[in-house]
């Protein structure tokens, strides 16, 4: 089928699909061209473009599921030439409870070549946005079973009009609430897949929720004597792992294989008569117990299982431990439930649990959890279930509920269902690998598009399994070095389906040997490098509060004059010529949690240059120093503009930033803290669009001047510290601070880092790099830039 014959798709398509359906338009799209999304495709909280990486003609239409229900959906057809389509479907799924179609894996799965198909599920709304439930039952009913529906039936239509044949087989891929759209066809549609991958399910929807807004009666808000903070639930993190990591499956390598035979003694953690710091109060230690208990309702049924060991920290850095009210839970019991905008959450309780489940079949049974799975079965389909052991969102332990309930509803033994479903337990894997937060364990196995360069794919197990009989016994995962592919490998392990579990042969690979060698500096000490950003969050949660004023002893004042010179020299609020229209330049301020720089930086663009468009995004490691710039904005003018916002993100991953989008980087007095300098640099040049300028302010380890440099070591490390324990009450954290500059790089070899990079670093002379940079205050800080090349 040549491209040509796409345009003129749409005037011949008709329908017989039990829905009326409107082509919008049908569009060639040739492999690796940016296009910008469809008009349907209108919530901010989606995809503003997508690149196919084959040649498809994209179909989109509009169907007409009841009085007041609209889905907005596409087909993604491959067409370079005849050879193109593989003769399937796959159908993608929904992220959280967003309306998007997703284009990542549309792309993904029409580069493997099966025609895609897409949906918004009946509304518009971004991942954990769920307020347009709010007295809109047919739009429930749309994201819960029907729109999916109505999407996979009109978008084989389209294919056997397009191909002029059926398609041979039809496949499905979602995680999280889109592992729960899966099963729920299972469940209700068993025709429309032959093949489901039902990844991290967020079925059980009600008790799900139930569960979410339980936490925060648990922790209490931020400052309740309940509540633990980021650097709290490290300290449990590591007293956990301390106790079962190496006791459940033998090797000690930061990854619990199944945290369902963990037995944490959480009194390790209460403060007694000798230990009376970086201990926890009576109060704090039942919080930490009572965070891994079960949800049960009056009659003493369980509802949903606990939030397994391992998994506690992420869970507070994606706001479940965090003190508020999580949001997919606060928006489904106002609207879904209460039809009330105002409820409040933080007062949820049993007789708002029974109402959600009375209320289950009028919103079209979005919990999922139906175990009778007979006629999908009788239709000889396949479902391969995953979850991963550390997910903080949504308890892998439910996947294993719904296994077992499926087996006692339909009376059968675990060799007598895995004709037709197989769950895998996925050690060390957090969400569905999203939000950067993607686990310590081996988590990509081609499951979507963020997990497509593993090297082993469960589509094609998934393929295999339907089409030739060869069903999977494990699922070959990959951890790759730093979570990136173009660094390698760093091993790989075989996930055993449930009821078998991967035990430990006290042999190690090549590539796990490799890793367990690798260390870093943490200060002066040597540190796994596996542990280093934890650490440095650590350092960092304890110090945020007192933070700025630090620098100001730390400094003498001075960072303030060196931090105003930076940014005048950056003169932020200069239109690039790159900015899209009506946008300003887009800056990235790294490590920049309390906000100083970013507000410098709008200041300036509005007073001196009168700009008023410029757009600053604060990304930091540590979610503490973010709520002090959040803080310290909500106190500036800016606060009401949209002018700043904040990403809590590893330098080294910014996957949430999409490429060239970024006209300034800046980082300012962090990048010494990274664990791989160079790796941070090559993600700055990724970023930055043609042209962009990287920027970096940060302290020297030597000053040029010998007795001035000895003065300003003794200051460093003999006062610095104390300084720290008198005002922070805490020395340790600033020791490392002074030790973090004396192992930074001397100006010379930083600049040669940024040119490796790919940077043109101004002010450079040859292979000595006398310039490059620009010192401060005789050398105690130095101000280095690079400029991506304009190719």
């Amino acid at each position: 089928m040549a491209l040509a014959s796409c345009a003129a798709l749409c005037a011949s398509l008709s329908f017989n699909v039990g829905f009326q359906v409107t082509p919008y338009s049908c569009t060639p799209h040739a492999a690796g061209v940016a296009v910008s999304t469809a008009s349907g495709q209108s919530s901010v909280g989606c995809a503003t473009s997508f690149t196919p990486t084959v040649d498809v003609c994209q179909v989109t239409l509009g169907i007409k599921t009841s009085g007041t229900g609209n889905v907005y959906s596409e087909v993604w057809l491959p067409n370079n030439n005849a050879s193109s389509w593989n003769g399937r479907t796959l159908t993608t799924d929904n992220g959280g409870v967003n309306g998007c179609v997703h284009y990542v894996d549309m792309a993904y799965v029409t580069g493997l070549g099966f025609a895609a198909i897409g949906d918004n599920a009946g509304h518009n709304g971004s991942s954990f946005d769920m307020t347009w439930s709010l007295n809109n039952n047919e739009a429930i009913i749309d994201w819960s079973h029907r729109a999916r529906h109505a999407a996979v039936v009109t978008g084989k239509s389209v294919v056997n009009q397009f191909y002029k044949k059926a398609s041979a087989y039809n496949y499905y891929l979602g995680c999280s609430a889109g592992g729960a759209q899966g099963l729920q066809s299972a469940q209700k549609y068993p025709s429309d897949f032959n093949g489901i991958i039902a990844g991290s399910s967020a079925n059980d929807f009600n008790h799900l929720q139930d569960w979410s807004s339980r936490f925060l009666q648990l922790t209490g808000p931020v400052g309740d004597p309940k509540f633990l903070n980021a650097t709290q639930w490290l300290t449990v993190q590591a007293a956990i792992f301390a106790q079962c990591d190496k006791a459940i499956d033998g090797v000690d390598d930061g990854i619990l294989e199944d945290p369902t035979q963990c037995r944490f003694d959480s009194s390790v953690l209460a403060c007694n008569a000798t230990v009376t710091t970086n201990c926890f109060t009576s109060t704090q230690v039942n919080t930490v117990n009572e965070v891994f208990t079960e949800l049960y309702d009056t009659q003493g049924r369980l509802l949903y299982p606990s939030l397994l060991y391992g998994a506690q920290y992420d869970a507070f850095r994606l706001g479940q431990l965090s003190g508020g009210p999580q949001g997919i839970a606060q928006d489904w019991f106002r609207g879904g439930i209460h039809n009330d905008s105002s409820f409040n959450v933080a007062n949820v309780g049993q007789s708002d649990y029974a109402l959600a489940d009375s209320l289950d079949n009028l919103h079209g049974n979005p919990s999922a959890f139906s175990a009778d799975l007979n006629a999908f079965k009788n239709a000889n389909g396949k479902i391969m279930m995953y979850h991963g052991m550390a997910d903080p969102l949504v308890s892998s332990s439910n996947s294993q509920r719904y296994y077992l309930k499926v087996a006692k509803t339909m009376g059968l033994t675990n060799t007598q269902i895995d004709p037709f479903l197989r769950y895998f337990r996925v050690a060390g894997m957090a969400h569905c690998g999203v939000g950067g937060i993607s686990g310590a364990g081996a988590w990509m196995f081609g499951q979507s598009g963020m997990g497509s360069s593993a090297p082993n794919n469960i589509i094609t197990n998934l393929v295999n399994w339907v089409e030739k009989g060869q069903a999977p016994d494990t699922l070959q995962g990959t951890k790759f070095w730093y979570d990136t592919p173009a660094w390698g490998i760093q091993f790989q392990k075989n996930h055993c389906r449930f009821p078998y579990r991967t035990t430990y042969n006290g042999e190690r690979t090549a590539e796990e040997k490799k890793a367990e060698e690798r260390t870093t500096h943490f200060g002066f000490d040597t540190v796994a490098e596996s542990l280093k950003a934890s650490k440095v969050a650590s350092v960092f949660s304890s110090v945020a509060s007192s933070y700025d004023t630090m620098n100001d002893l730390m400094s003498l004042g001075i960072h303030r004059l060196w931090k105003d010179h930076f940014v005048r020299g950056l003169n932020p609020g200069i239109r690039p010529s790159s900015a899209i229209p009506d946008q300003g330049q887009r800056i990235l301020d790294i490590a920049g949690g309390t906000g100083d720089i970013a507000l410098r930086m709008l200041e300036h663009a509005t007073r001196v240059n009168r700009d008023t468009t410029a757009h600053v995004t604060v990304s930091d490691i540590n979610p503490e120093m973010l709520a002090e710039g959040r803080k310290r904005l909500s106190q500036t003018p800016y606060a009401a503009a949209g002018r700043i916002d904040f990403l809590e993100a590893n330098a080294e991953d910014l996957s949430a930033i999409p490429d060239a989008s970024i006209d300034l980087y800046t980082v300012a007095f962090g990048i010494r803290n990274f664990t791989h300098k160079d790796v941070a640099l090559k993600e700055a040049y990724r970023v930055l669009k043609p042209g962009g300028v990287f920027a970096c302010l940060e302290f020297a380890p030597n000053l040029g001047n010998p007795l001035f440099n000895a003065v300003y070591k003794r200051w460093s490390f003999s006062a610095i510290p104390l300084i720290g324990q008198l005002v922070a009450s805490d020395r340790d954290s600033y020791q490392y601070l002074v030790e973090s500059i004396e192992r930074f790089p001397k100006q010379s070899d930083f600049a040669g880092m940024i040119q490796e990079a790919g940077f043109v670093v101004p002010g450079a002379r040859g292979e000595g790099l006398e310039g490059g940079w620009e010192d401060l205050s005789l050398g105690i800080a130095a101000i280095h830039k690079g400029v991506k090349p304009v190719k």
